[in-house]
């Protein structure tokens, strides 16, 4: 019997062998791949523990259970720095309480720093206590870049008192599920807690908080002084002493006025609390603080309330435009939002002052005197108790006013008459100071006489500047320009008033 000669394999049947061929080789691969878990799948099996398996475990797995008595120091290296955190021993008056036990940041002295020590203990505490709330497996089993192991995102050690061996684990990233962070210990990847501080740098454990008063309890908050020094010059502000001024506070620098309340008392809000962003800086050299650009600062303020006095510098800004700033000699270089500081910082004259050229209260008034070149007005007020309107605990007046010759007005048409008086508002202009009226004589002047002769009478003088503006004097301080139009409307209605014809 003959053998049958074998047929060649036709072109289709080889493109389908070679198929079958790959499929099984990508079958081979995708299982190979399925028994190496990722992060996520890793953290997936380990919840897909029966419901029976799960009740058996412990909620939490202790890893490291010791006190903070036991610790000698712990050393801590991130990716951001490296630093060490020593135990200090407890006054042996003291009971040991472990919410309180005492740690400190080795260079960091808290004599020296503005440290928050809650922050330090908090880092401390996973130094002596670790847990975990389950178990992912052998490291060796994983990839350990996927959990940020492989380049731990912090590495601690810790060192006993008793010469029990460190204990040494790293932190990685957040597991994948939100919930705590991988841990690498003794070969094993966890899931356990950790504390955003071991993340930051040493000089993240002072805090931010560069002022902070408390004011909870004060119906009214007024400084008594207020300094700033600037670009634009020295400014001072101080709370309004004399009688019948409407304005809360005064001006003393450049020059003497009332000064804008609102205006101060969003400074003050500001200057109460003074938060940074960051600390960039401790104990700066000469060198440091040319870069900040505090060894020569573009601005200071100084300010007191009650019993404590404050000052703060401020140099240039970094490139998120947050200006540098630090306590006068204070050790800490910090960054401050530049809204935080500008009130102070960017502060003239002109923005700290009121706008009209002297807020002051009729009632206090005796007399107003109004010259006008040869020209003398005069304009006398009396007072007697309204019995039936006053209190105890206030007095109410009826007021009579008279004219340059004795003559009666009408009270009420006084009062429009020294509401335009009071109304006159300065310009904005700033190029002006004391030297443009030596040796002139005030084309106009007003002076305010009051019942209360403790208080000196208040000069107001009017310079022609000009063919539009006088430039206005306030007890011999120069304070700025007002306008032509308006003067000429107080000479005008002066007149007015000397024939009780004054008209709005």
């Amino acid at each position: 019997m003959s053998k049958k000669n074998k047929k060649p394999l036709t072109k289709a049947k080889k493109n389908l062998l070679i198929t079958l061929l790959v499929l099984v080789v990508m079958g081979a691969s995708v299982l190979i791949l399925t028994l190496i878990p990722t992060a996520e799948q890793a953290e997936e099996q380990e919840s897909g523990i029966s419901s029976s398996e799960s009740s058996e475990e412990e909620e939490t797995i202790s890893l490291l259970n010791k006190q903070a008595s036991d610790v000698d120091h712990i050393d801590v290296v991130n990716q951001s720095d490296s630093f060490t955190i020593r135990y200090m021993e407890q006054d042996a008056s003291e009971e040991e309480d472990e919410e309180n036990s005492s740690f400190e940041i080795e260079g960091l002295d808290p004599n020296v720093y503005p440290v928050l020590a809650t922050a330090v203990n908090s880092a401390a505490k996973y130094g002596y206590t670790v847990t975990a709330q389950k178990l992912i497996g052998d490291a060796a089993d994983y990839n350990l870049d996927e959990f940020g192991l492989e380049d731990p995102v912090v590495q601690m050690t810790t060192t006993f008192s008793d010469g029990t061996a460190p204990f040494s684990y790293a932190i990685g990233d957040s597991s994948a599920t939100g919930s705590g962070y991988y841990l690498l210990v003794d070969g094993k990847i966890y899931v356990g807690d950790s504390s955003e501080y071991l993340k930051k740098r040493r000089m993240d454990f002072c805090t931010t908080k560069i002022v902070s008063i408390d004011t909870s309890e004060d119906e009214t908050v007024v400084f008594s002084n207020i300094q700033i020094v600037n670009e634009n010059g020295e400014m001072i502000i101080v709370p309004q002493e004399r009688k019948g001024y409407i304005s809360t506070f005064s001006m003393r620098k450049p020059f003497t006025c009332s000064a804008n309340d609102d205006t101060v008392t969003a400074l003050q809000e500001d200057l109460v609390s003074v938060t940074a962003r960051s600390v960039v800086g401790l104990s700066p050299t000469d060198e440091d603080l040319e870069k900040y650009g505090l060894l020569n600062p573009v601005a200071s303020v100084i300010y007191t309330y009650k019993d404590s006095t404050y000052k703060l510098l401020a140099g240039g800004k970094d490139e998120d435009g947050n200006r540098y700033v630090m306590l006068d000699g204070g050790n800490v270089v910090y960054a401050v939002s530049d809204n935080g500081v500008s009130k102070w910082v960017e502060a003239t004259p002109i923005s700290l002052r009121e706008k009209f050229v002297m807020l002051i209260t009729i009632n206090d008034v005796q007399q107003l005197t109004f010259d006008v070149g040869s020209q003398k007005y005069a304009f006398t007020l009396s007072r007697t108790v309204n019995e039936e309107s006053s209190t105890e605990n206030s007095t109410v007046y009826d007021y009579a006013v008279k004219g340059t010759d004795g003559q009666k007005l009408t009270y009420k048409t006084f009062q429009k008459f020294y509401q335009l008086l009071i109304g006159e508002q300065m310009l904005s202009d700033a190029d002006f100071d004391s030297s443009m009226i030596e040796g002139k004589t005030p084309d106009i002047t007003l002076t305010y006489h009051y019942y209360d002769t403790m208080y000196e009478d208040d000069v107001i003088e009017f310079y022609k500047s000009g063919t539009r503006r006088y430039l206005v004097a306030v007890n011999g301080d120069v304070s700025g320009y007002v306008t032509e139009t308006s003067v000429n409307k107080m000479v005008d209605s002066a007149a007015q008033m000397e024939e009780d014809a004054y008209k709005e």
